[in-house]
């Protein structure tokens, strides 16, 4: 995506949680139509790329379980591929890695796939500040999930 208003079209793998630039994601494939769409990135040309997006509303299994997205998603990219079930149904696992965020300016209303497709654009990476006020940024949130710890009483490791 080189634009800031170019869109493309995504193939979505909506989840209950978030993707981050940078971050790798793990997943087991089982769900036919998320079947299709990792066979569908295996015979792309080019980078295997889809939108990891997290959900509003609904839930991760089910078609017709998603009611509602989140407005910005993560473009994740394919790194490996195991199949993992010989002589049983066809299922994956799966590892990615974020690669930018993006808006999810819409759905394709008409997709040939069983799974979702998005019409997204880039978004710009935001200046994170100086490795000083990152670095007290994060001594922040330890000692907020530390003080969070003692309330709860909850074992938490924070490095």
């Amino acid at each position: 995506m080189t634009g800031a208003a170019a869109q493309r079209r995504l193939p979505l793998f909506p989840l209950g949680s978030t993707l981050c630039p940078g971050a790798q994601l793990h997943l087991r494939v089982f769900e036919p139509r998320y079947v299709r769409l990792v066979e569908d990135l295996r015979r792309a040309d080019g980078p295997a790329d889809f939108g990891v997006v997290a959900i509003r509303a609904g839930h991760e299994v089910g078609v017709g379980a998603v009611r509602e997205l989140y407005d910005i998603g993560c473009v994740a990219r394919l790194e490996g591929l195991e199949p993992t079930s010989p002589g049983g149904p066809v299922a994956y696992r799966l590892r990615a890695r974020g690669i930018e965020r993006f808006r999810l300016d819409g759905l394709d209303p008409s997709p040939e796939t069983p799974y979702l497709t998005g019409i997204v654009s880039r978004v710009a990476d935001l200046d994170g500040g100086t490795p000083q006020q990152l670095a007290e940024a994060a001594a922040s949130v330890r000692a907020a999930l530390a003080a969070y710890r003692e309330l709860v009483r909850v074992p938490l490791e924070v490095g």
